[in-house]
């Protein structure tokens, strides 16, 4: 499977779960957790986030004899704004950690729902930026994007 095929597999579930269909890579510097239901992410990111994930579903697309390397990926939506889903992509590090999220081979794909998916607000200012990590400093925003 090449990497448009499963992006166009995953905003066809996320449409069937009433998420946007228009995807945006974010990694953790990208996104704070507001609160438990809502979460900033500063627009635009970088370019490098859909290479990152391009490079990461190549890697994990390839036949290699690696158990592990044969696992994953997995496309996950953390939240939404109106008109766009956030998500990044992770692959299993090992068995352990793909048993604990169910993930075997072929691109696993995962959203929020019910209480823990996120409202995401953009934000698009440097300046609103800095002022939102400042008093959302102690939140532990790595946890959205963490699967250990």
């Amino acid at each position: 499977m090449q990497f448009e095929e499963a992006l166009a597999q995953f905003r066809d579930f996320l449409v069937a779960h009433n998420y946007p269909p228009d995807v945006t890579w974010i990694t953790p510097p990208d996104i704070l957790l507001a609160t438990r239901a809502k979460a900033y992410v500063k627009l635009p990111v970088p370019e490098a986030n859909e290479q990152a994930v391009r490079s990461l579903f190549d890697a994990a697309s390839a036949p290699l004899d690696d158990a592990v390397r044969e696992l994953g990926p997995v496309f996950q939506a953390v939240g939404a704004s109106d008109d766009r889903t956030f998500a990044y992509a992770w692959r299993p590090a090992d068995m352990d950690q793909a048993r604990r999220n169910l993930v075997g081979r072929g691109l696993k794909l995962s959203v929020a729902e019910g209480e823990s998916r996120l409202r995401v607000m953009e934000v698009r200012g440097a300046l609103r930026w800095r002022a939102l990590r400042y008093r959302y400093r102690r939140n532990d925003s790595s946890q959205l994007i963490d699967n250990r």
